[in-house]
């Protein structure tokens, strides 16, 4: 797959893309994306069930009690998605993931690069002058990176 030919094929859709106007497009037998799906709608169906049920899980928070939020509580997943070994991930509920070593640092590590990414993205629209409050955001932002390298 080339993504110069990808971008161009986009392109030809337009300006506001929709999945389904993509995959519509990548159906097509000749299409630079036509690679990039599933075809086989047995497979594609247990693919689309599997995200379906990732979503759900990921859906399931701790809501804390009042006397908690008091306390800086504040919404967590119930679940986090873990390497239990080399072919196999699973979501593992908080407090095992939370002791245990292992999965505390790949879920922090998660944590951490998601708001690097977070921060490289606030940076672009910096440069592009969008939003003159961005670079405060980013400083808050990097904070709470420090906190969350702290742990």
């Amino acid at each position: 797959m080339s993504a110069q030919k990808v971008a161009e094929e986009l392109s030809l859709i337009g300006d506001q893309l929709t999945p389904t106007a993509v995959w519509k497009k990548a159906k097509v037998k000749t299409s630079a994306m036509h690679g990039c799906f599933t075809w086989d709608i047995e497979t594609a169906a247990r693919e689309r069930w599997d995200e379906q049920a990732r979503k759900l899980i990921r859906s399931i928070v701790i809501m804390p009690d009042e006397e908690e939020k008091e306390k800086g509580a504040v919404i967590i997943r119930a679940f986090e998605c873990v390497t239990i070994d080399e072919d196999h991930r699973a979501y593992v509920p908080i407090a095992q993931v939370l002791h245990n070593a292992d999965w505390r640092f790949e879920v922090f590590g998660n944590i951490r690069n998601a708001i690097d990414e977070l921060v490289r993205k606030l940076r672009s629209y910096e440069a592009e002058g969008v939003e003159p409050v961005i670079g405060k955001v980013i400083q808050r932002v990097q904070s709470a990176r420090e906190l969350v390298l702290s742990q």
